[in-house]
């Protein structure tokens, strides 16, 4: 699906959370296919870990060789349905390892949020909150006045410092609720810094 909204298709994402494994940063050398990354796991962990913490992932370790960790998550992993548990007591019994996912949903009360109480609802909307949503952040940083949000804002062109790769600004084109398309207001912001959210890219 789509979504030209703040927020954008996190607003309505399942939650899991997953992290690559230390193999898929290497698929050229250990697979012959693909790219190798110019990082490591390694050089990533502690990043993973500070967006768990931000997101607020309830996790279940996995064996070490299959999961490695820097830290453990931030909340234990949410209990496993019935059904779930048979499988995993069936997996078990076959030699095969398994262990939850993790996800986005609080599995206790965890900044300022509540804990899941299994609606099954996670897609598309958490009726109580205890999913992550980038509207949780939003909100704080909008109340604490520390961004301006430019909503129905379309980034069109990053602009690049001269003799440089660094981008100094965004121009787009802002266009009014109900606008026709083709049509909006263009504009431009400048900063040091510029993120640029590539979804899977």
């Amino acid at each position: 699906s789509r979504s030209m909204q703040v927020g954008g298709l996190a607003m309505h994402w399942g939650g899991v959370t997953p992290r690559w494994s230390p193999e898929d940063f290497r698929t050229r050398s250990l697979f012959g296919v693909g790219t190798d990354w110019p990082i490591s796991y390694d050089d990533l962990d502690p990043y993973y870990q500070e967006a768990e913490k931000l997101l607020g992932v309830s996790g279940e370790q996995g064996p070490p060789s299959m999961d490695p960790r820097g830290a453990p998550f931030p909340m234990e992993s949410i209990p496993l349905t019935h059904n779930l548990v048979q499988l995993k007591e069936w997996a078990s019994s076959a030699g095969i390892t398994m262990w939850s996912q993790p996800s986005a949903k609080n599995s206790r009360p965890y900044d300022g949020r509540s804990a899941c109480c299994r609606n099954d609802t996670c897609t598309p909307i958490c009726p109580i909150g205890a999913k992550y949503s980038p509207d949780f952040t939003w909100n704080r940083l909008r109340a604490s006045n520390r961004v301006p949000l430019y909503p129905r804002t379309l980034v069109r062109r990053l602009v690049m410092e001269d003799g440089s790769s660094r981008i100094v600004s965004a121009e787009g084109v802002q266009r009014a609720m109900g606008a026709r398309k083709g049509t909006g207001t263009p504009g431009g912001s400048r900063a040091r810094g510029v993120v640029v959210g590539g979804g899977a890219v």
